[in-house]
């Protein structure tokens, strides 16, 4: 196997300088030191005008090899090219059909989208916000009526036991001949700010009594806490 190894390399080195293409001694190479030396021996006594004639065949043969392959190329281009202009010709033959099952789909979703949020004229969700609102205001507001009621409650008795001490027979109904008079007494009262609690409304009506009675202690007797 060597000795034929290195035969075959010579006989291919030497059909080189005869001038064969490079083509062909690549092909000859290729087919192994058995097939490929068997051809380079029988070429080995080939004179030039037969070398020179294989040469012409084998470029022969590699340009009809070169338009074989390009002539493939081509079809297979223009068959993708075909391919994809058949396919936007069909999608724009289609585009009506397209166009109304999108619309489909679009109403599809804002129906599905309109009842999950229960969205109508006028929308459900957002009337239930506003029913929330408006009777979280009317928990609180009833809820702290009692504090009016109570601050209130405070100023009419605050007022009544002021006016008995001043006048200790007013709140008598006049029985027994006791000829008692009633004395009306005015207090005008300005709370600014808010008012948090009861207790902070009774301490605002307390300071406004102990003005009224520094300023008029004739008429009304001076609060004391």
């Amino acid at each position: 196997q060597v000795a034929k190894a290195t035969q075959f390399a010579a006989q291919l080195q030497a059909l080189k300088q005869k001038g064969l293409s490079s083509d062909l001694i690549a092909q000859i190479a290729a087919a192994g030191v058995d097939q490929g030396g068997a051809t380079a021996a029988a070429l080995a006594s080939a004179n030039k005008s037969t070398i020179n004639q294989l040469n012409s065949l084998q470029g022969s043969m590699k340009t009809a090899a070169n338009s074989t392959g390009a002539a493939v190329a081509d079809s297979m281009y223009g068959a993708g090219i075909k391919s994809a202009q058949g396919l936007i010709k069909g999608l724009q033959s289609q585009e009506k059909a397209i166009e109304k099952q999108m619309m489909k789909i679009a109403k599809s979703m804002q129906k599905a989208i309109e009842r999950a949020l229960g969205i109508h004229s006028p929308s459900t969700v957002m009337a239930e916000i506003g029913d929330n609102t408006s009777l979280g205001m009317a928990v609180g507001i009833d809820r702290s009526t009692k504090h009016a009621v109570i601050a209130a409650q405070g100023l009419a008795m605050s007022v009544r036991q002021g006016a008995t001490l001043r006048n200790p027979g007013m709140g008598l109904a006049g029985g027994g001949g006791g000829g008692g008079s009633v004395v009306n007494n005015y207090l005008h009262l300005e709370v600014h700010g808010s008012v948090r609690t009861d207790r902070d409304l009774r301490d605002a009506i307390e300071q406004g009594m102990l003005r009224l009675g520094m300023r008029n202690s004739g008429t009304y007797v001076p609060y004391k806490r």
